[in-house]
């Protein structure tokens, strides 16, 4: 298994890029390393409680 050094660009979440060997064959894949927020990306979600019934939410 090989992992970049480098981060991945435009990516909300600090993921790195993987690959690896199987029967002949390379596969590539993404790793989060653990400690790291994921997401980032504001949404609003539907809330009753709220002020003006939306709510910030990541």
């Amino acid at each position: 298994m090989f992992v970049a050094t480098n981060a991945r660009p435009n990516f909300t979440t600090v993921s790195y890029r993987t690959y690896y060997q199987l029967n002949g064959n390379v596969y590539d894949d993404t790793l989060v390393k653990t400690n790291i927020d994921i997401g980032g990306n504001i949404f609003p979600v539907a809330s009753a409680s709220a002020p003006n019934s939306y709510m910030l939410d990541y």
